[in-house]
């Protein structure tokens, strides 16, 4: 879906899957795979690190909804995502 500030990527993931297989799936849907990113919680704003904690260990199942952020937080345009990938 396309939103006025940018896209939506929609996953799911089991409690048992670690924060490093989420951030493996958003690295494998971006133009720049090299560029450095982090995932987040709000409010207030939490970096959610990329380790291999369980979500579930982490108290956030049975849902959540995380945010992305480039770590140099340069301005830059997109688009950010694998379109193409994505289809």
């Amino acid at each position: 879906m396309k939103f006025p500030d940018g896209f939506i990527i929609a996953a799911n993931f089991g409690g048992r899957e670690t924060f490093e297989a989420v951030y493996n799936f958003v690295r494998e849907n971006l133009n720049d795979k090299s560029r450095a990113f982090y995932l987040f919680e709000t409010p207030p704003k939490r970096k959610v690190p990329f380790e291999k904690k369980s979500l579930d260990k982490a108290k956030m199942c049975p849902s959540c909804l995380l945010y992305f952020s480039w770590e140099d937080e340069q301005a830059t345009f997109g688009p950010f995502l694998n379109l193409q990938k994505l289809k």
